[in-house]
Parts: structure tokens; C-alpha cells; sequence
């Protein structure tokens, strides 16, 4: 016995009792100690009912009402069925704590707690908003009393994505577009403007960015007094005014009827014009504006 290994001398039940304790690469090493141990059939822990310290994985098979529950430690899979007629064809789409945010067709969308049952309604969405939002999230669970849930939608195939929003308790989603931002370098401040578009109303806003020694502050511009902004996705620049009425305007890369466009930062307008033409457009919005995919302001210098 001197020259036998310590792991030799330990009974087979007592390594079922070492194993049945091991998770996940424990089990890697308990199989390392030696060849006997490699070949010891290893005992499955217990997996509590309600598993604490990892996240599992949950499947929902819409179409027969079965919800699968993955433990990642202890490498089981337990199954539950559920006695609710509307998990029937649906699909999950988003997870915070216990709730799981499930869509059913194309305008149903509700919460669902895999562990109590419990469901939280939402109102159908609208028509115009139906099957738009391929990515959906929610902001706390519906439940939470420090703070109001809001469940949000994200259209990707707009430029930029338009959002679908709601707070839980509202009776009507919502249409929101995320904002175009262009970015010219102010010389004469030092610092950086930044213009914010909304997609689909065309609402300006004009920021200066500059650092004040480690501080970034940041001002909202209300005027550009004699200088004209060209702004574009892949570039933008700021000149001093280039043509008498051009003050205080702000060129975008966007054309109507195939004439350029400027906004008016005193009265919050779009404006083109056609030498030939009898009247010239304006309006307050970018409906009827055409923007080209891929455009950029250039400099021209003579040598």
C-alpha cells in the first residue's frame, strides 16, 4: 500500500459522493487525478428547482405550448408545459429578470413570467406598425415599483431605424425615427458643431461642443450669424457666408425636384428654388425631400 496513489486507496462511493458535487469543468479535473478516477461513471448533481447563480436558457416551442429550461452548470434540461392557449405559435422576443416580452402574429405583444405564469397585456399595435421592429427590448420588468417599464421596437431598415415605443399602461404605441447627426469642425470657437436631424419631421438642432480644460461643454446654437453650414453623412463643413442671403442656413445633402435645399435657422424652414421657376418651395418638414445614398461636400481650390 506505500506505493499505491492516494486516489487509488479512495472507495468507489466515496468518488460518487466527491463527483455528485461537481459542475461544469470540475468535472474535467476530477477526471485528470488519475486513470482510475477517468473512468469513475461520475454521479449528475442536483439541480435545484429554481437555480440562482447562472441564467438558463429558454426555448419556447410555440406550437406545442412547451417551454425548455437549459441550466448551463449543471448541463440539464428541464421541461414545463404550459396551460396557456395564447404561448400557442408565439415568439419570444426579449428577457429582463423573470419576464420574457413574446410577440403572437403580427400585432400581439405581452409579458409573460415563466415562473408564476403571470401575464401583463400590452395594447395591440397599430396597423402602420405591424411586423416593422425586428429587435425588441424592455427597459425594467412591467412590474417594477422604481421605475416605469417602457418596451421599445427597432425598424433597422430605415436610415436611421425608426422606433416603435410604449410605457406599459398606455393605451398607443408610438412612431419615433433615431436622429441624423452631422459634425463640422467650428475653426473660429474651437470646438465642434454638431447638427441633430429627426428623420421624419426634419427638426434642426445645432450644438457647439468644446473643451474647457479637461470639462466638454456643450451650447445650443440658435444662430449662425454670417455663415453657411454644408452638411453631408460622410463629410460637413462651416464657411463664411458664400453668397448675399446665405447667412444663418444650413445646406443638407437632400434635393426637391432635383434642386439643392437649405434650412433657415431663424424661422425653422426648408427653402429651393429654380431660376426658372414661378414659385419657390418651402416647407417645414422633409416629407417631399429626396437624400442620395452616398454624397459628400467637397472644397474646390485653385492652385
Amino acid at each position: 500500500m506505500e506505493d499505491a496513489l492516494w486516489s487509488d486507496c479512495i472507495p468507489s462511493d466515496i468518488r460518487g459522493l466527491i463527483s455528485s458535487r461537481l459542475i461544469v469543468v470540475e468535472y474535467f479535473v476530477f477526471h485528470a487525478v488519475c486513470k482510475k478516477w477517468r473512468y469513475t461513471p461520475v454521479t449528475p448533481p442536483h439541480c435545484p428547482a429554481q437555480p440562482e447563480k447562472s441564467p438558463c436558457l429558454i426555448t419556447l416551442c410555440g406550437d406545442t405550448r412547451i417551454i425548455d429550461f437549459f441550466h448551463p452548470v449543471y448541463n440539464v434540461m428541464t421541461t414545463t408545459s404550459i396551460p396557456i392557449p395564447k404561448l400557442m405559435d408565439s415568439r419570444i422576443r426579449s428577457s429582463k429578470g423573470n419576464w420574457l416580452l413574446i410577440s403572437n402574429g403580427s400585432s400581439d405583444m405581452f409579458f409573460f413570467n415563466p415562473i408564476s405564469n403571470d401575464i401583463t397585456e400590452l395594447p395591440d399595435l397599430q396597423e402602420e406598425y405591424e411586423n416593422i421592429c425586428a429587435s425588441w427590448t424592455f427597459s425594467c420588468p412591467p412590474d417594477s415599483s422604481s421605475s416605469d417599464c417602457f418596451v421599445v421596437g427597432f425598424d433597422y431598415l430605415g436610415n436611421p431605424p425608426d422606433v416603435c415605443i410604449i410605457k406599459v399602461g398606455e393605451t398607443n404605441w408610438t412612431l419615433n425615427s433615431i436622429q441624423y447627426v452631422y459634425t463640422a469642425e467650428d475653426v473660429d470657437n474651437e470646438g465642434m458643431l454638431a447638427v441633430f436631424l429627426s428623420h421624419h419631421e426634419g427638426r434642426v438642432e445645432v450644438w457647439r461642443y468644446k473643451m474647457n480644460g479637461e470639462v466638454l461643454e456643450r451650447e445650443k446654437i440658435t444662430s449662425l450669424d454670417n455663415k453657411t453650414l454644408f452638411v453631408s453623412s460622410e463629410g460637413s463643413c462651416l464657411k463664411t457666408c458664400v453668397a448675399q442671403g446665405l447667412g444663418n442656413k444650413i445646406y443638407f445633402s437632400m434635393f426637391h425636384n432635383n434642386k439643392g435645399v437649405f434650412y433657415c435657422l431663424a424661422n425653422h424652414k426648408y427653402y429651393s428654388f429654380d431660376y426658372l421657376g414661378i414659385k419657390a418651395y418651402s416647407s417645414s418638414n422633409i416629407f417631399n425631400l429626396v437624400r442620395p445614398t452616398s454624397c459628400i461636400w467637397i472644397e474646390s481650390k485653385n492652385d
